[in-house]
C-alpha cells in the first residue's frame, strides 16, 4: 500500500502540479463514501448529561 506522500506524488506525475486537485477531490469523495469507518450513518445530535437529554446545535 502506498503512503499518502506517494499517492500525492503519483497524482502530480499523472496530472501535473496544478491538475492534481480534481482527481484528489474525486478520491476523497470515493473514500468517504466507501471507507467502513467514514461511511457509517451519522450519530444522533443529542448528548446525555446527568441523565438529561440536551440538544447539541
Amino acid at each position: 500500500m502506498a503512503t499518502f506522500d506517494q499517492f500525492v506524488t503519483s497524482l502530480e506525475a499523472e496530472f501535473g502540479e496544478t491538475g492534481k486537485g480534481k482527481p484528489f477531490e474525486v478520491f476523497c469523495k470515493w473514500f468517504l463514501e466507501n471507507d467502513p469507518e467514514w461511511s457509517k450513518p451519522p450519530i444522533s445530535h443529542e448528548c446525555f448529561i446527568s441523565n438529561k437529554t440536551h440538544a447539541v446545535s
